[in-house]
């Protein structure tokens, strides 16, 4: 059975890929599950505070127990290039499950920690609700064709068609709260998560530029990427840094390839840094997004980088 509504979904898009890329904490601590996040950060929601407590589903068979609502995988793995699966959360507790069906989460873990993968757009004010025996699939398909145009973010809460997602150990994550069918899921207590793991194979996910790129000039140890118009009026400047070099008390942001991917000026300007590159600037009349500002750190494959120049 199969019963939700849909409550008052607005027509902002404030959750581009800068806003939605938080980690995700703890692993499972049984030896035989798959790694699955057990805890995780309330996104862009400043009323919360602390984590999320999830629970995960990885039961082989995965059912739900009598009383408990579960996410349910439809394949445990899935092969690239073109892989499919589902995600079906239902609920079999006596309230209602109120959540944001567009914000999903796709997770994958990668050097012990899991962090975000696909930048999503959607209405923060948006919200649905899953009456007690009713369920709510996700369908999601990654093709990963046509990389060589810059990835956009996402806006699905059903079928989710995904690019540039690379092989490894992922995690599919919703949250929200349970009450009166209809409650804002942000006002009632506690917010809950539900987590279902599975494993993409194939072929490893290869740091490209986008095809936006329209001259790279090499000078020394800098490069100048220029993107898009001819005469473009904005630059940003990323330098390679090294632990003693970067900022003190920074917080900085650890990207996977899959996340560089959801954010094409971050995307150009890390595709660059090859062998004896310290410094990336990329010329464009694009937006440069709250990212980059100056100072701001970030890693990417076990290096650090800082945005050390802005001209918007």
């Amino acid at each position: 059975m199969k019963r939700r509504t849909l409550l008052h979904a607005g027509a902002a898009l404030p959750c581009a890929l800068a806003g939605c890329l938080d980690g995700i904490g703890p692993l499972s601590s049984s030896s035989d599950a798959p790694p699955c996040p057990t805890s995780s950060s309330v996104v862009g929601n400043a009323d919360l505070e602390g984590e999320v407590r999830v629970q995960c589903n990885t039961d082989i068979e995965s059912t739900a127990a009598a009383d408990e609502t579960a996410l349910v995988p439809g394949e445990r793995a899935v092969s690239l290039p073109a892989a499919a699966t589902t995600f079906t959360l239902v609920n079999n507790r006596d309230e209602a499950f109120n959540g944001n069906f567009y914000n999903w989460h796709l997770q994958k873990h990668v050097d012990g920690s899991w962090h975000e993968t696909v930048a999503r757009r959607f209405s923060a004010a948006a919200g649905a609700s899953l009456a007690p025996g009713g369920s709510h699939t996700w369908s999601l398909s990654i093709r990963n064709d046509g990389l060589e145009r810059p990835v956009e973010p996402v806006t699905a809460d059903e079928t989710l068609e995904l690019r540039a997602l690379g092989p490894g150990q992922y995690a599919f994550v919703v949250v929200g709260s349970y009450g009166g069918e209809g409650e804002p899921w942000r006002e009632s207590q506690p917010v809950v998560g539900y987590a279902a793991p599975f494993t993409v194979e194939g072929d490893p996910l290869e740091l490209t530029p986008t095809n936006r790129v329209q001259d790279v000039a090499r000078d020394g140890e800098t490069v100048t990427v220029t993107v898009g118009a001819d005469d473009p009026d904005r630059s940003v400047t990323v330098t390679r840094r090294t632990e003693e070099e970067a900022p003190a008390g920074d917080q900085r942001t650890t990207y996977v390839t899959e996340s560089v991917y959801g954010n094409p000026l971050l995307r150009d300007v890390l595709a660059q840094f090859e062998p004896g590159v310290e410094r990336v600037t990329v010329r464009t009349n694009g937006r440069l997004g709250t990212r980059f500002h100056r100072g701001a750190t970030f890693a990417y494959e076990g290096t650090t980088f800082e945005v050390t120049a802005v001209d918007r």
